[in-house]
């Protein structure tokens, strides 16, 4: 069962001020809706919230990740995506007053914020240029949203495993159209059981088409967790079907030309490191 946190109230304000749609928004205001919000710690498995439920408050993770979907009745699970740190979860249900349309699961033992919603709606407080940032994020929201769900009726299932991985590389949940982020070098942690529920398909066909990304240079696995070596390879993948958002093409062609910089600089520092070479030759002859 989850459990309230007193002894760790410093990292609620640290939290708060790593998430992207609170950047713009005064300290003053910050530390108020800090001061009157909660952390909570839930364990693996745990339901931060859970669909039909009305929203208990904005929820931003301080560690650890959780799944998005839900199991239907007859017991098969729908996954919608992975959900990292310094992401405000249940912004929409919790503005809106309404229920929420997705479980979210804790995939580890987590830290959590818990923003209550007059709390929010305080902090908001009618100013002009937070409710814009407020109305940029709804927007952008729905428009991947919908992204997601032509992807989902048009793509191939080797297209959409591209996808979900190219969204596991991503610092953030939105493609931004100000900062196309760096590629992280660090491999991530997704299961192909997760991987499976999320495309609607067997464990068996994401393993068949993991092996294949492999042997075509696009990804490597390192134990439980994969690292994209191309981003320009799984980008193919992605539009074998159809051409995706130029700004997230952008994006992604980004973070290949970083990802290659970047192994280059790697590459430069060995060969500083190395002794330099001596080149043997024969003794002359008399």
């Amino acid at each position: 069962m989850a459990t309230r946190v007193f002894d760790k109230n410093e990292l609620i304000g640290a939290t708060l001020r790593q998430v992207a749609l609170f950047a713009t928004w005064p300290a003053d205001v910050m530390a108020t809706m800090a001061s009157r919000s909660q952390l909570w710690r839930f364990a693996k498995g745990e339901a931060l919230y859970e669909i039909g439920k009305p929203a208990r408050g904005i929820l931003v993770l301080v560690d650890g990740s959780l799944i998005e979907g839900r199991t239907s009745p007859n017991g098969k699970t729908m996954a919608v995506t992975i959900i990292r740190p310094n992401w405000p979860l249940c912004v929409r249900s919790c503005w809106g007053g309404g229920e929420h349309v997705s479980d979210g699961i804790a995939r580890s033992d987590l830290l959590a914020v818990l923003i209550p919603p007059a709390e929010f709606r305080a902090a908001v407080g009618g100013n002009p240029r937070r409710l814009e940032d407020l109305i940029d994020f709804f927007c952008v929201q729905t428009g991947q949203d919908i992204i997601a769900l032509q992807a989902r009726a048009l793509s191939s299932p080797r297209c959409m495993m591209a996808m979900y991985l190219s969204y596991l590389s991503r610092p953030t949940y939105h493609v931004s159209a100000e900062d196309p982020g760096a590629a992280d070098p660090t491999a991530f942690a997704v299961t192909q059981d997760e991987l499976a529920a999320m495309l609607f398909c067997s464990r068996q066909s994401v393993n068949q088409m993991m092996k294949a990304m492999e042997r075509e240079g696009v990804l490597r696995r390192e134990g439980n967790q994969l690292r994209i070596v191309s981003f320009l390879k799984l980008l193919a993948i992605m539009e074998e079907d159809e051409p995706i958002h130029p700004l997230w093409r952008e994006q992604i062609v980004a973070w290949d030309a970083k990802l290659r910089a970047a192994e280059t600089e790697r590459d430069g520092r060995r060969r500083g490191s190395q002794p330099a070479e001596t080149t043997l030759r024969e003794p002359e002859r008399r």
